[in-house]
């Protein structure tokens, strides 16, 4: 399983290069932020991914093999949840 985390204990943190950004653009002030949609290789699964203060690594997701880090999350908005990728980190291989 994935618990126990919370108070004294971190947030699960995950890697993974085998997901394939299909969108993804700058948002907030200044293009702070980076929002991005991303897709399995079997193109079976679409899951949203957020990066707070990550907008400066946009052109990363460009590069064919770029690397996630990233927590998960539940997104909470129009009366709808979906999981979302908090992403953490993003490095080009």
């Amino acid at each position: 399983t994935l618990s126990p985390y919370g108070q004294g204990n971190p947030k699960p943190l995950f890697y993974t290069q085998d997901l394939k950004p299909i969108d993804y653009k700058t948002v907030g002030q200044n293009g702070e932020h980076l929002k991005a949609r991303f897709t399995n290789k079997a193109q079976t699964i679409v899951i949203d991914g957020i990066g707070f203060g990550l907008g400066h690594k946009l052109e990363l997701l460009y590069e064919p093999d770029c690397r996630i880090v990233f927590h998960l999350n539940l997104n909470h908005w129009n009366h709808c949840v979906k999981p979302q990728l908090q992403l953490v980190d993003i490095k080009a291989a």
